[in-house]
C-alpha cells in the first residue's frame, strides 16, 4: 500500500485528511515540521501533504529542506492552506510543490487529485529503475555501477571497513558469438548472469553488468579472503552451467577469468586507482591463460 505523509499541526485538519485517505493508503502524520522530516526520510512517502503555516520551521522551510535532500527531492509535495492566490500559488509552485489545497478539504477533489500525483511518483520511480538495469541480463547496469561505488567507497572510509571489487570477463565471447550466433550469446549471458546473481549471499553486496562482456561485483565490508571464496563461487556456478565453446582457448565450456582488488580505504586513496587495480588484476588473470583468478588473495 502507498504511503501518505501528512505534516499538519491541525490535529482536526490531520484527522479529516486521514478518514479521507486511509481507505487507500497507508497514511503517516507528523504535527511538527522537524518530525516530519524525520518521517519523510524513515518512510519514503509517495505523496507529502504540506501545511503552509507551520510554527517553529515554515512550510516554506519544510519544503526547501525535502527538495534538497538527495533521496526525498522527487517526492511530490502538496501544499494545504487556508486562504490562497495567484502570487501565492506561483511562490509555492516555484518552490517545488506540485499542487494546493484550499481549506476546508473537499473529498472528491483530494482523493482525485492525490491519486493522481500517486499515481504519476509510482510511474516516475518505474522509469527511475529501468534506467538503472541492464535490459539484457536484468542486473543493474553501469549508471547503476557507478552510483554504487562511490558510495560504499564511502562508507568504507567512515565506517573503517575493508571493501573489495572484483571483475568477471567471460572467456573469448567474442569468438563465441562469432560462432554460435549473437541470440546464442545473449542467452548465455542471461543464463550466466542469473546465475552469478544467485551466489550473492548477503543483501550488502552487489553485482552489475559492467560493460557488454564483462560483470563486476561489489563486496562491502569484505577482507581479501572472503573476497577470494566470493570469486570461486562464481567462477564454479559458471563452470557447473557446462556450456558447450569448441572456439575458446580457455576450456571446452565457457569459463570466466576473475581479478579482484580489496582496500580498507581512507581519505588519502584514491578510488579510481583502486578500482583499476582491479581491472588489471583481471588483465592478467587473462594474460596467463584465462580460467582463473587473480586476486589480493593470491
Amino acid at each position: 500500500m502507498e504511503k501518505i505523509l501528512i505534516i499538519d499541526d491541525n490535529p482536526v485538519d490531520v484527522r479529516i485528511l486521514k478518514d479521507i485517505l486511509k481507505d487507500r493508503y497507508e497514511v503517516i502524520s507528523s504535527l511538527e515540521s522537524a518530525e516530519g522530516i524525520h518521517k519523510a526520510r524513515l518512510n519514503r512517502p509517495e505523496v507529502v501533504l504540506l501545511d503552509s503555516t507551520m510554527p517553529k520551521i515554515s512550510g516554506k522551510e519544510v519544503l526547501f529542506v525535502l527538495k534538497n535532500i538527495k533521496d526525498l527531492k522527487g517526492i511530490p509535495v502538496i501544499l494545504t492552506s487556508a486562504q490562497v492566490d495567484p502570487d501565492t500559488e506561483e511562490k509555492w509552485l516555484s518552490l517545488g510543490a506540485v499542487d494546493y489545497f484550499i481549506k476546508p478539504f473537499s473529498p472528491g477533489i483530494i482523493k482525485t487529485r492525490v491519486g493522481t500525483h500517486v499515481d504519476l511518483s509510482l510511474l516516475k520511480k518505474a522509469i527511475e529503475r529501468l534506467e538503472l538495469i541492464d535490459s539484457l541480463t536484468l542486473l543493474p547496469n553501469r549508471r547503476s555501477y557507478d552510483e554504487k561505488i562511490k558510495s560504499e567507497w564511502a562508507r568504507a572510509i567512515r565506517e573503517k571497513n575493508p571493501i573489495s571489487i572484483g571483475f568477471i570477463d567471460i572467456d573469448n565471447f567474442t569468438s563465441y558469438n562469432d560462432h554460435y550466433g549473437r541470440s546464442k550469446g545473449d542467452d548465455v549471458l542471461r543464463l550466466i548472469a542469473s546465475e552469478m546473481s544467485h551466489t550473492m549471499s548477503r543483501k550488502t553486496d552487489f553485482i552489475a553488468r559492467y560493460s557488454p562482456e564483462k560483470i563486476v561485483v561489489i563486496l562491502p565490508n569484505t577482507a581479501a579472503k572472503g573476497a577470494k571464496i566470493v570469486y570461486e563461487r562464481i567462477k564454479s556456478a559458471v563452470q557447473n552451467l557446462k556450456i558447450p565453446h569448441a572456439y575458446s582457448d580457455a576450456a571446452d565450456i565457457v569459463s570466466v577469468s576473475i581479478g579482484g582488488a580489496t582496500i580498507e580505504p581512507n581519505y588519502g586513496n584514491d578510488m579510481c586507482a583502486f578500482v583499476e587495480s582491479a581491472d588489471k588484476m583481471l588483465f592478467e588473470a587473462k594474460a596467463y591463460g584465462r580460467d582463473m583468478i587473480v586476486s589480493d588473495e593470491d
